[in-house]
C-alpha cells in the first residue's frame, strides 16, 4: 500500500471508529436514565429503522460503490439519480402501507403508531447519507467523509444527551434527536451532492442504470435482511418469549459484546477502496501475500475476542449499572460472533466486487432461516442466553459458506500455508 493510501486508510479508520464510538459512548448514559424496559423499547425501534432501510434502499447502496469505478465520470450523477428515484418510490409506498396497517404495526413492534410513522424521514437521511459517504470514499476524499460522519454522529449523540439526561425526555428524547439531524442532514446531503456533481441539477431516470442497478442490489436485499435477522430480530422473539425488559438487558449486553465490531468496521471499510482499486488488475496481485495478511488480521480478531471475553464480564455492572448485570452471561456468546462477522466482511468484499450478489442472496437467506430456528428454540430454553448462543452458530455458518463461495469467485491460496511467506 502507498503512503498515500496508507494515510487515507488510516482516517477513514480513525473516523469510522470515533463514528461507531458515539452509540456506545452513549450507552451507560442511557442505561442509567432508562429502565431496561425503556431502553428495550428504544432498542425495538432501532431494529425497525435497520430493516425499514433494508426495504426502501433494494441494495443500490451497495451498488452505487461497486460501479462508481466502473463508469464514465459523466455517467455517475445520472447513475446515483435513478437510484434515488427508486429509493425514494420505495420509501412512498412502504410508508402508504405502514398507514394501512397501523393497528398490526402497533401490535407487531411494540412502537407507537406516531414514532412509526416518523421513523420515514429518519430512515430516508440514513440512506442518503450512507450513499454519500460511500461516494466520498470512493473519491478518496477523507477529510469531507471525516467533517460529515463526525459531526451527524456527535450532533445527534449531544442531542439525546440534552433530550434524555437534562430534559428528562426519557426514550423518546433519543428518537427525538435523531429525527431533528435527520431533517437537517437531508437538505445538507442534497446540496452538496448537487454541488460535487454526484446528483445532475434536475431529476434524471435512466432504465438502463435502473436495470444494472437492481439486477445488483435486489438479490442483496436477502443478505441484508439475513444479516438484520441475525442483529434485530433475536430482539422481538425475546419481546414475544419473554419480556421488553428482557429485551432491554440482552441489547444493552449485545452494544458491549459487539464493541470490538467498531475496531472491524472501521478496518474494513477503510480497505474497500484500496481492495477494490487493486482487484481492478487482478492479475497483478500477490494472492500469498493477500492470503498472508488476511489469516493475521484473522488472529488478531481471536486474540481481542479471547481478552474481551475474559475481562469485559467483570466490569459489565459497573459500565452499564446494576439494573443490566443479568448481560454478563452473554458476553462471550456476543463477543466472539463479532469476531467471526469480522472475518466474513474480509471474504465478503471479493463476491461484492465481482457481484455474485444472487449466490450470497442463497447463502444469507438459508442461515438466515437456520437463525430464526435456533433463536426461537434456544430462547425458549435459556433466555437471552439461548439468543446469544444462536447468534454465534448462525454467525459462523455464514461466515464458512460464504468464505467458500469467495473462494470460488477469486480463488486464493487459502490451504496453501506452507507456500505463505
Amino acid at each position: 500500500m502507498s503512503e498515500k493510501l496508507f494515510k487515507t486508510a488510516s482516517i477513514y479508520i480513525v473516523v469510522e471508529f470515533l463514528n461507531k464510538s458515539v452509540p456506545f459512548i452513549l450507552l451507560p448514559i442511557l442505561t442509567r436514565y432508562l429502565t431496561p424496559s425503556e431502553y428495550g423499547l428504544l432498542s425495538l425501534f432501532t431494529v425497525y429503522i435497520y430493516v425499514l432501510v433494508i426495504l426502501c434502499s433494494l441494495g443500490l447502496s451497495s451498488s452505487i460503490s461497486v460501479n462508481y469505478h466502473q463508469l464514465h465520470k459523466s455517467s455517475i450523477s445520472i447513475y446515483n439519480s435513478t437510484s434515488f428515484i427508486i429509493i425514494l418510490l420505495t420509501w412512498g409506498i412502504l410508508l402508504l402501507i405502514t398507514v394501512f396497517f397501523e393497528k398490526v404495526l402497533v401490535e407487531l413492534t411494540g412502537i407507537p403508531f406516531f414514532w412509526l410513522i416518523m421513523a420515514y424521514p429518519i430512515v430516508l437521511t440514513t440512506i442518503y447519507f450512507l450513499n454519500y459517504m460511500n461516494l466520498l470514499q470512493m473519491k478518496m476524499k477523507p477529510m469531507r467523509f471525516s467533517f460529515f460522519q463526525l459531526t451527524k454522529s456527535f450532533l445527534e449523540g449531544g442531542l439525546s444527551v440534552v433530550f434524555v439526561v437534562i430534559l428528562l425526555r426519557s426514550w423518546v428524547g433519543r428518537l427525538e434527536a435523531m429525527l431533528i439531524v435527520s431533517i437537517i442532514f437531508f437538505f445538507v446531503i442534497i446540496y452538496f451532492m448537487v454541488k460535487d456533481k454526484l446528483l445532475p441539477k434536475r431529476i434524471c431516470f435512466s432504465k438502463k442504470y435502473a436495470k444494472d442497478g437492481l439486477s445488483f442490489g435486489l438479490p442483496l436485499v436477502p443478505h441484508q435482511i439475513s444479516y438484520w435477522v441475525k442483529t434485530g430480530l433475536d430482539r422481538y422473539l425475546i419481546a414475544f418469549l419473554l419480556t421488553q425488559q428482557a429485551v432491554g438487558i440482552y441489547s444493552a449486553g449485545y452494544q458491549v459484546g459487539f464493541s470490538i465490531f467498531i475496531l472491524v468496521s472501521a478496518v474494513n471499510q477503510a480497505m474497500i477502496p484500496y481492495l477494490y482499486e487493486k482487484l481492478k488488475n487482478k492479475d497483478e496481485i500477490d494472492k500469498y501475500k493477500l492470503v498472508s495478511l488476511t489469516y493475521k488480521y484473522f488472529l488478531v480478531l481471536i486474540v481481542l475476542g479471547i481478552l474481551m471475553s475474559t475481562f469485559i464480564p467483570k466490569i459489565l455492572t459497573l459500565f452499564l449499572g446494576k439494573n443490566y448485570a443479568e448481560a454478563t452471561e452473554i458476553i462471550p456468546y456476543l463477543v466472539f460472533s463479532a469476531v467471526i462477522h469480522g472475518m466474513y466482511l474480509m471474504v465478503l468484499n471479493y463476491i461484492f466486487y465481482f457481484k455474485e450478489s444472487k449466490k450470497l442472496a442463497l447463502i444469507t437467506f438459508s442461515t438466515g432461516l437456520i437463525h430464526v430456528f435456533l433463536s426461537y428454540q434456544f430462547i425458549k430454553l435459556y433466555g437471552i442466553q439461548g439468543a446469544a448462543i444462536a447468534s454465534l452458530f448462525s454467525y459462523i455458518i455464514t461466515f464458512l459458506l460464504t468464505w467458500r463461495l469467495s473462494n470460488k469467485v477469486f480463488p486464493l491460496p487459502w490451504f496453501d500455508s506452507f507456500k505463505i511467506k
